[in-house]
């Protein structure tokens, strides 16, 4: 659907990549440690997130949805969660935000309709 394989990463895992994930979600704000965060590891050529440039070792950090009244922002977190939010997003756009070694970037993932 997007042209991403992601992995969930935990503060054990790799502790640096979450605290510089919790720094940029809380905005610096002092925060307990996200539970784990999700990685890019490889980006199809060709895909939508190919079109969006995101790139290997990139952190997902959130997403924003509408609700029909106002938009609602969903932190990133799980590979369930983000599966979750392309099905809902499916044939349409989902604005991401990424975190890119100390920058935050966002873009908006084209999700594809599944074949069926």
């Amino acid at each position: 659907m997007t042209g991403i394989e992601v992995e969930e990463v935990s503060a054990e895992d790799d502790p640096d990549t979450v605290r510089r994930a919790t720094r940029a979600f809380f905005g610096n704000r002092r925060a307990q440690l996200l539970p784990s965060v999700l990685r890019v590891r490889s980006v199809q050529p060709g895909s939508p997130a190919a079109a969006i440039e995101l790139k290997a070792e990139d952190v997902l950090l959130a997403t924003t949805l509408s609700d029909g009244f106002r938009n609602r922002d969903y932190r990133l977190d799980s590979t369930r969660a983000l599966v979750d939010l392309l099905r809902r997003a499916e044939g349409s756009g989902l604005r991401i935000v990424v975190l890119r070694g100390t920058e935050d970037l966002s873009g908006t993932l084209d999700v594809r309709r599944r074949s069926r």
